[in-house]
């Protein structure tokens, strides 16, 4: 089951980010409550055709996704867990920068697949201002129970390779890190979409070992 959060920007069928209005409104709690309702979607028999082994539920998310599948992972169980050059914590700004963002009511970034420039509002501030402990990553690192792989490029030009190291030293057992060398944070793939790069060829080779590991049945 692939799906996109309301707040991503991206249709189901789009290339580029194209609502960039709910882009700019999204929220880190949006995301975990989004990923949450998902599962419960699935684990409910709600989407999937009755063809989902519901007690079999793997779970991954990429960048500001591996934070929302990690926060999701720690509040409803499922039986692994993958994340790709995820965020270690919500907080990524010092406090001059949230002063600035504060009072210009709006901050800029690259989005680093797409090359598009975007703007986030004041309301994922706020949400990492009032949500503290609820978006606290490495706190959700301690409680989750699915084995986890963490999956990072030293390379990262977007989330340093140390975000990886960090959730991976502050989850509990069982987990596992796989760097890939010289990998940025898209694993050198680009937009449009021209295929497979020998980096994301190790980071996908890698987690279907992870998901085949934990969720594969096998016969007595």
């Amino acid at each position: 089951v692939r799906f996109n959060f309301s707040g991503s920007g991206q249709g189901p069928e789009d290339e580029a980010l194209t609502d960039l209005d709910a882009f700019r409104r999204n929220t880190f709690s949006k995301e975990r409550d989004e990923a949450l309702r998902m599962l419960r979607a699935i684990q409910e028999r709600e989407v999937g055709d009755g063809r989902i082994l519901t007690e079999r539920l793997g779970l991954f998310g990429h960048s500001r996704g591996g934070a929302a599948a990690l926060l999701a992972a720690a509040v409803r169980p499922v039986q692994a867990l993958v994340t790709w050059s995820a965020v270690g914590t919500a907080q990524r700004w010092n406090d001059a920068m949230r002063q600035a963002w504060r009072q210009a009511g709006e901050i800029e970034i690259v989005n680093g697949r797409t090359g598009q420039k975007l703007t986030i509002g004041t309301e994922l501030l706020d949400d990492i201002e009032h949500n503290r402990e609820a978006l606290d990553l490495t706190a959700a690192a301690g409680r989750r129970k699915a084995p986890w792989l963490v999956i990072h490029g030293d390379a990262d030009e977007t989330v340093p390779v140390a975000d990886a190291r960090a959730l991976h030293d502050a989850a509990t057992e069982p987990r596992a890190l796989h760097i890939v060398d010289d990998a940025s944070h898209t694993f050198a793939a680009g937009h449009p979409f021209t295929g497979p790069t020998p980096h994301l060829i190790e980071a996908m080779n890698a987690t279907q070992r992870w998901f085949h590991r934990h969720l594969v049945v096998r016969s007595a």
